[in-house]
């Protein structure tokens, strides 16, 4: 799997790395409470909303 350079948006259908999602886990309770709540304009593959959330910051 190829990776996405910081500050890309993920490309449609790519699954995310496991060190992603977790440290996008992590970074969950900031994402709400900020205006990088906004979902990514495709979800992520699992439609996990805490993911599409988180993962936006991740790759911001």
């Amino acid at each position: 799997m190829r990776v996405t350079p910081r500050g890309a948006r993920p490309v449609r259908g790519e699954s995310f790395p496991g060190a992603v999602i977790a440290r996008a886990n992590a970074g969950w309770s900031a994402c709400t409470r900020s205006k990088d709540a906004v979902a990514l304009e495709h979800p992520a593959s699992s439609g996990d909303e805490r993911l599409r959330c988180s993962v936006r910051r991740t790759y911001q």
